[in-house]
């Protein structure tokens, strides 16, 4: 958006791994309820929105300070007043329920991602013979602390493998991650790193939650091994378990650890399998598709 000469303004919480992740953008800090352009004295064309279930009342005053309003992810019944709602998992069909007036961008065409994961799509992936590298991420927080039980996990089913560990900006369990990565030499920790796209294809495998990261490693062809951390990522993750191109271990609390073992062993055709049917599923090409679909709207 800056780049077609746009301003940005990020509206977020008091939390700070929110404010570090926000760069260089202007930002203002506001209460999670709080109608934010009310108080605003920014001249505002467009308001994108990325909460879960935004009701009508919601929106309704936001029309009163904006001119457009997209939302992402939406599931409450302020999604049937805005003018764009983008949500890539949910089937096209779906777009049958939203009330007229409202433009649906349903399906994988619409994930967004960093510009980077379209170059790394076009590339060829190579795999040997057996598995030499994993990743394992759990996204921003880790809230169920996942991280450790499962790299405790693949080293008790392969003790030479190479693992690295990627935490993000509101992870927490540091004291049992060091501790393992001292016993562990073969063990990489990363903390908040920037080569997301890079890093997913440098590995053969990752272990990853149903969020983002699985729509990243299905576009750079890394095959995603999911440890969900609610119900709907489950849904997900069995959903692409079932085109062949990821496989399921289940939601946290109730996953089974012999299917690690299973993973790890997969011979070279399984993984470009997998490889191969992610790439034509998520192509990269998300954040273009959305961006036109902005411009018309801006007019």
């Amino acid at each position: 958006l800056l780049k077609q000469g746009h301003s940005v303004i990020y509206y977020i919480d008091d939390f700070k791994p929110s404010v570090d992740a926000k760069g260089g953008f202007d930002y203002r800090i506001i209460n999670q309820d709080e109608i934010f352009l009310k108080r605003s004295d920014d001249a505002v064309d467009l308001v994108i929105l990325d909460q879960k279930d935004n009701n009508a009342a919601y929106i309704a005053a936001l029309r009163l300070h904006t001119r457009k309003i997209i939302s992402f992810e939406d599931h409450g019944d302020g999604r049937h007043l805005v003018d764009l709602l983008i949500d890539c998992n949910l089937d096209k069909e779906e777009m049958a329920r939203v009330k007229p007036g409202v433009k649906p961008l349903f399906g994988l065409p619409y994930a967004i991602l960093h510009p980077d994961f379209e170059r790394y799509n076009q590339e060829p992936r190579e795999f040997s013979s057996s598995i030499r590298s994993v990743l394992v991420t759990l996204g921003g927080t880790d809230p169920k602390n996942l991280t450790v039980p499962l790299i405790k996990t693949i080293l008790e089913q392969n003790p030479s493998i190479s693992i690295t560990a990627l935490t993000g900006p509101g992870f927490s369990d540091w004291e049992a991650l060091e501790s393992l990565q001292f016993i562990w030499n073969q063990l990489q920790v990363r903390h908040n790193i920037s080569n997301m796209a890079e890093t997913l294809a440098a590995h053969d495998l990752v272990f990853c939650a149903g969020g983002v990261t699985l729509h990243e490693a299905l576009a750079t062809g890394t095959p995603p091994v999911v440890l969900n951390q609610v119900p709907h990522q489950e849904k997900k993750a069995k959903y692409f378990e079932n085109l062949e191109a990821a496989i399921n271990l289940g939601l946290a609390g109730n996953w089974d650890p012999r299917l690690v073992g299973k993973t790890l062993a997969f011979p070279k055709e399984r993984l470009e399998t997998m490889s191969r049917i992610g790439k034509s599923l998520i192509d990269g090409k998300g954040i273009h598709r959305v961006l036109e679909e902005i411009r018309i709207l801006l007019g």
